[in-house]
């Protein structure tokens, strides 16, 4: 039991350890082959821990070291997960997961009073689409409610639904990156991550005829190299502060019980709206009338694309 301790706590803080440093200097490679590194120099450590140290692994003292160390390794495990939610990597990063605070009333390039003060407010994405099934009868329900909604898209869905793709931006919402076929980039060389996020931009903006503004990684998984790529691009990487895990339920009511409860000024709420061939978004279809209302009731304000530019 203690050498189990102490092997899994090294190769697991080695780990960390690695990948964080990979995350602030340049070592191009996908984090998979970082991690996979990083976990087999944790073992070679553990292994000759265990050939000297004989005595450590077979007296009380040795077993209380290796709970304390295993123990270290779950806190670092929770200050790593911590940190890449609410932080990322690097700074200065253009991430957001919150909407940051109102401070004026007006916006200073329409005029208009987009914050509406006494207002709680509060932005609505979609991701994966754009489907040819869903996407329409959501975008008239926002279009009904005059609510402006980021919608981002997979290049490859974008190109067997152009038309719909093109509503978006017809509806007054917006078309944003989501990479070019749904694949989790840290774990991409290079060469194919930039071909995710390129070949997603130029799709959008030729059926668009606008340069996307924004981007979001699928399953909110990202790098340094992936957030420098969409630096480049010009892009603002917008994540989510509350799921309504809409992906996996097939009630509304479940939907809106994930999306509702305990729910703060400046949240960022994810649906989807597309989806694999066979699957159904009706009940995200269902559930965002309700939803919208819901949120009146509360006295929110769902934000514009000043208020998140500016």
């Amino acid at each position: 039991m203690t050498l189990f301790f102490v092997c899994f706590s090294i190769i697991l803080l080695t780990g960390l350890v690695v990948f964080w440093i990979s995350q602030y200097i340049r070592i191009n490679f996908p984090t998979w082959f970082i991690i996979a590194g990083s976990l087999s120099v944790g073992a070679v450590i553990a292994d000759f821990l265990g050939a000297s140290s004989f005595y450590l692994y077979h007296s009380p003292s040795g077993l209380y070291f290796s709970i304390v160390l295993f123990l270290i390794s779950l806190v670092s495990i929770d200050i790593f997960r911590y940190f890449y939610e609410h932080r990322g990597f690097g700074k200065g990063r253009t991430l957001m997961r919150r909407l940051s605070p109102k401070e004026t009333a007006q916006n200073t390039e329409t005029g208009s009073d987009n914050s509406e003060t006494g207002k709680k407010h509060c932005l609505l994405t979609f991701d994966d689409g754009p489907s040819a099934q869903w996407t329409p009868g959501i975008l008239k329900v926002l279009k009904d409610n005059n609510i402006y909604a980021i919608f981002f898209l997979v290049g490859n869905h974008i190109r067997q639904n152009p038309e719909t793709a093109g509503m978006i931006e017809e509806y007054g919402c917006e078309a944003a990156v989501h990479s070019d076929s749904h694949k989790p980039l840290p774990f991409l060389f290079s060469s194919q991550l930039n071909a995710e996020l390129k070949n997603n931009f130029e799709i959008i903006e030729k059926i668009t005829r606008k340069r996307p503004e924004f981007f979001r990684p699928p399953w909110g998984l990202y790098n340094r190299e992936v957030l420098e790529i969409a630096e480049s691009l010009g892009l603002k990487t917008i994540l989510w502060s509350r799921s309504s895990i809409d992906w996996k339920e097939k009630n509304s009511d479940k939907i809106l019980s994930n999306a509702l409860p305990d729910i703060k000024s400046g949240e960022i709420f994810l649906f989807h709206d597309g989806c694999k061939p066979g699957a159904t978004r009706q009940a995200t279809l269902e559930s965002i009338p309700v939803f919208i209302q819901k949120l009146y009731e509360l006295d929110f304000h769902f934000d514009s694309f000043y208020d998140i530019k500016n």
